[in-house]
């Protein structure tokens, strides 16, 4: 069952990690993520609250160095990091602004299946530049 709309706090321009705990199907059954593909995306919110379709930033696990991780895909409790980095957020709000961030799971190195597992409105705040 997808936890939705997660509220998080960031400031501009700085590393944020996100976390998911015990990633669960519909049924509540904990996932295994072993051989998934896990992708994240953040988009902004439209005037009237709804997520735009074309994402601003977006991430895979897999590959050579990703900003989606499954450390432990098989225990018991399988977790989710999403890391953004300082260059990802940096540009993105000149005031406090809410994104949403939508986490899914695919079936295979070949992503077919996409289940939305989770959801989030981070808000990103700006960061003062000290010199």
């Amino acid at each position: 069952m997808a936890v939705e709309n997660q509220p998080d706090t960031m400031f501009a321009g700085n590393r944020h990690v996100l976390r998911w705990n015990s990633i669960t199907n519909d049924g509540g059954t904990i996932l295994d993520l072993t051989g998934r593909v896990v992708k994240f995306a953040l988009t902004q919110l439209s005037s009237a609250g709804v997520p735009l379709a074309t994402p601003l930033l977006s991430f895979s696990s897999g590959g050579a160095s990703p900003q989606v991780t499954v450390p432990n895909p098989a225990t018991g409790t399988p977790h989710v990091l999403v890391e953004l980095l300082p260059a990802n957020t940096a540009t993105l709000a000149a005031r406090s602004t809410v994104y949403y961030g939508e986490l899914e799971v695919f079936e295979g190195s070949s992503p077919t299946n996409p289940v939305v597992v989770a959801t989030i409105l981070l808000t990103i705040k700006p960061n003062v530049s000290n010199p």
